[in-house]
């Protein structure tokens, strides 16, 4: 799915339940692995929930074999709230590996070092990693800090050259099929 700045957290929980809910209609599946990339990630989280997120249970926990997040900003390693509704709302009720019949991965490209005082990219990267890690010299993948990808009790796997998306760069996580293979090959889902 693709979440649109209009949509809330509630109405992107909605779409994850009813696609899977048609996946298992249509593939006559049970388990899913689900792959979220960036915002994505956490909603991914949430949706496993087996309390009340934003009014409503969704407890995914049971439909989901797998959680694979790309450049998600967890930063659960911080302990403190980002200010991103979502992210904290997340590591509230949902922290770390929480589901042990869930297995979990989640990957972080590390595509360029914030930098008051470097190029563009650098400087623009060092803003963002600032108002979202506290550290803005860290590296990361334009927008999500290495450190902010990782999740309590989950391996954290980085890809050097990898950036968050298309419009940072066309080398992102799903930019080709040689960076796809880096994150999913198949034993990597034997590793999880």
């Amino acid at each position: 799915w693709r979440a649109t700045r209009s949509q809330s957290g509630a109405d992107i929980l909605q779409e994850i339940e009813e696609t899977v809910l048609w996946a298992r209609r249509r593939f006559s599946a049970h388990r899913f692995i689900l792959v979220g990339h960036s915002a994505g990630g956490i909603m991914a989280r949430l949706y496993l929930c087996d309390q009340p997120v934003w009014g409503r249970v969704y407890a995914g926990a049971e439909h989901v074999d797998a959680v694979i997040t790309l450049g998600s900003p967890h930063c659960s390693d911080t302990g403190a709230d980002t200010g991103w509704f979502a992210t904290d709302t997340a590591n509230r009720l949902v922290p770390g590996a929480r589901y042990d019949r869930v297995r979990y991965m989640t990957i972080a490209g590390r595509y360029v070092q914030g930098n008051q005082a470097g190029n563009y990219k650098a400087r623009r990267a060092f803003r963002i990693y600032q108002a979202l890690g506290g550290d803005g010299s860290a590296w990361g993948d334009g927008m999500v800090p290495l450190h902010c990808c990782q999740l309590d009790g989950v391996r954290l796997l980085v890809l050097d050259g990898v950036a968050h998306s298309l419009k940072i760069d066309r080398r992102w996580y799903g930019g080709s099929a040689d960076i796809v293979r880096r994150w999913w090959p198949q034993d990597v889902l034997r590793e999880l």
